[in-house]
């Protein structure tokens, strides 16, 4: 995040309810309230699908929010990281293994860049590092997001991506096929879960229409061909 931007997505996420209220920003970082609950697990988000609708509604709310503009492309954060990655790499390149060309990755980084931009996806306001463990449970059972250095505008898949990447079986081509929401057909828990956690989403933007099946499966789809080989490579 830029230093102009300190804190302006913290404040913002606090307003709206969904992360601790902010006590002060500094240069020195930025002073939360202190909260009482446990960091979410792995075995909360895949194996127990008691949180889908809370964290749905919590996620989406995120998604949703448009009181801050976006100000196109250049702003997308994924590519903003790509961008570093790239000109780390590039600065050391003479390290890199024998398998690794430079140039080759750069065009491939080209290339995936100008699918995803001319595909259109929706480009929101995401946490960035939305794994489990950034994710409060509180007494209550509700839920508080933390650890919003990474927020900012990115595309909605990243956040989805990085909250479920742990669970292969839900983006298996078996899935992609033959699933349907709501659950009718014999699944494991894992994807029940996150079919679950997808449903409820949508019910937020009000998608929940003929055409549901196409939003999930696109949003399935981006995260499995682009926003996963991204993830597991930075």
């Amino acid at each position: 995040m830029e230093p102009d931007e300190r804190g302006k997505f913290d404040v913002l996420l606090s307003n709206i309810g969904i992360s601790p209220n902010v006590i002060a920003i500094s240069e020195s970082g930025i002073a939360h309230e202190f909260i009482i609950g446990n960091s979410m697990a792995e075995n909360d988000i895949h194996f127990d699908d008691k949180f889908s609708k809370k964290l749905a509604q919590i996620v989406s709310k995120l998604h949703r929010e448009n009181r801050i503009n976006y100000e196109g492309s250049e702003r997308c954060l994924v590519w903003k990281w790509l961008d570093l990655m790239l000109q780390e790499i590039e600065g050391s390149a003479q390290e890199l293994p024998s398998f690794v060309n430079y140039e080759i990755l750069r065009e491939e980084v080209r290339k995936n860049r100008a699918i995803i931009e001319e595909a259109d996806f929706p480009i929101s306001l995401t946490h960035g590092d939305l794994k489990p463990s950034n994710i409060m449970i509180l007494a209550d059972n509700s839920l508080k997001l933390i650890d919003l250095e990474l927020s900012g505008f990115n595309y909605r898949g990243f956040d989805l991506m990085k909250l479920y990447r742990a669970d292969r079986a839900v983006f298996s081509v078996r899935t992609l096929l033959q699933h349907h929401i709501p659950i009718d057909f014999p699944c494991n828990e894992q994807e029940e879960s996150f079919f679950k956690f997808l449903y409820e989403y949508h019910a937020e933007f009000n998608l929940l229409n003929n055409k549901t099946k196409k939003n999930i499966r696109g949003l399935i789809y981006f995260t499995k061909q682009y926003v996963l080989p991204i993830i597991f490579s930075s």
